[in-house]
């Protein structure tokens, strides 16, 4: 996990966490994860995290709900990690 996640800015980082919950979670879309939880799982701050997630809602990928968030948009999120890699 680590080396998939080397050199990603945090937004992506999140958008593949959020993929790979999806994937496991199909076909719900809803993740049910607190925004604090998934700072651990990536090992950023918390306020990374809100940020991204944020950054995803204003865009329409995601709405954000107690306890967890539900997915959109998933090809634009699957977007998101890929062209943080081309940079």
């Amino acid at each position: 996990m680590v080396s998939e996640l080397a050199g990603l800015s945090v937004r992506a980082k999140v958008a593949w966490l959020l993929m790979r919950l999806a994937t496991m979670a199909a076909p719900d879309t809803f993740i049910p994860l607190y925004q604090k939880e998934m700072a651990e799982l990536l090992g950023v701050a918390a306020s990374s995290v809100k940020a991204a997630l944020g950054h995803f809602r204003e865009q329409g990928l995601l709405r954000t709900e107690v306890g967890g968030v539900h997915l959109l948009a998933l090809d634009a999120l699957t977007d998101e990690i890929h062209s943080d890699n081309l940079e």
